[in-house]
């Protein structure tokens, strides 16, 4: 899927009418059944499509999604392709130049490589692991009891690196095995130090913690989701769904339903994760009755730096959002 921002993209004093393109994809696994129903793989319709948007005039792309390509440490560039091709290449050709990238996950599948062969062929470059708060790290996208692995992507052209103001793989959560990925793009070039400044000012982040099923506690989760609390809580917000009439309120909305799922959730599916497989597992059942105790005022105090935001005032917040709700339905 593709969507078009139709605001200039380059400097300030750049009047040459460019759109920038941001495609969201998904690519099945290698070697699944659902493979036969595919005309062209995923990256050959990206290329397509990318050169009838060109086909007029010159546009800018960014390549998002699951891609179920593990590239590990590979290139995706050609490197010293000049010394080697001194003789082939046109005068006006742009030498790819190196970008260090850092990545967790060292395998490499076959989705990989043909994603690696995609980057050499269009001059995209994957971003994770290069820039934001995920510089220099490459942290995991997919976190599943199975194993972690790097599969979800950010790609562009090297010459938007310096408009990505931001780039950051949040931590896993109850909704999926997949970590979201947030980034955000200035849509004119600002001083090349800028991009910089705010990486050296971020956080670096380690996932320490997933959500794991569990059947033992299968009667415990049925109990909180069939109680007349969590029914009224979810009742309240799909009435109010049908009354949303702006994207902050739909906002509010998702987060409050995220925080009543979470509040049945976390003390019974989360587990830490560390670096040592056998040592996680080995102290996951004697963690779990701190975690319980300790997980929910943990995450509800820190969403305030304040000493005196308590449980209390998570819970009252949570009201407040809810008559906020309430009011705008009076006021359509």
């Amino acid at each position: 899927m593709w969507l078009k921002n139709s605001d200039h993209v380059g400097s300030q004093n750049n009047d040459t009418d460019r759109s920038m393109y941001i495609c969201l994809c998904y690519n099945v696994h290698a070697n699944s059944s659902r493979e036969g129903l595919l005309q062209n793989d995923l990256f050959d319709n990206i290329l397509n499509d990318i050169v009838f948007f060109d086909s007029h005039t010159e546009h800018e792309y960014m390549i998002l999604g699951d891609f179920n390509s593990r590239v590990g440490n590979l290139n995706d560039f050609v490197q010293g392709e000049f010394l080697h091709n001194l003789d082939l290449l046109p005068e006006d050709y742009i030498e790819d130049v190196f970008i260090f990238r850092s990545s967790k996950d060292t395998t490499v599948n076959e989705n990989g490589r043909l994603l690696i062969n995609f980057c050499k062929a269009s001059g995209f470059r994957i971003m994770n692991g290069r820039i934001g708060s995920d510089k220099n790290i490459g942290n995991f996208t997919c976190v599943k009891s199975t194993g972690s692995s790097v599969v979800d992507y950010l790609l562009c052209k090297p010459e938007l690196m310096s408009r990505l103001t931001s780039f950051d793989i949040l931590e896993p959560n109850i909704l999926s095995d997949h970590c979201a990925i947030t980034f955000s793009i200035d849509m004119f070039i600002n001083n090349k130090n800028t991009t910089e400044a705010r990486d050296a000012t971020r956080t670096q982040r380690k996932v320490d913690y997933v959500y794991r099923w569990d059947n033992n506690k299968l009667d415990s989760f049925m109990e909180a989701v069939s109680s007349e609390l969590f029914k009224t809580k979810i009742n309240s917000l799909t009435t109010d769904l049908t009354q949303i009439n702006s994207s902050e309120r739909l906002e509010e909305n998702l987060h409050l339903f995220y925080d009543d799922l979470n509040e049945i959730c976390e003390p019974l599916f989360r587990r830490n994760i560390s670096n040592n497989n056998k040592h996680n597992n080995n102290n996951n059942n004697n963690n779990n009755n701190n975690n319980n105790n300790n997980n929910n005022n943990n995450n509800k105090c820190t969403n305030s730096t304040n000493e005196w935001y308590d449980e209390e005032c998570y819970y009252k917040r949570k009201e407040l959002y809810r008559n906020l709700i309430n009011i705008g339905k009076t006021t359509l």
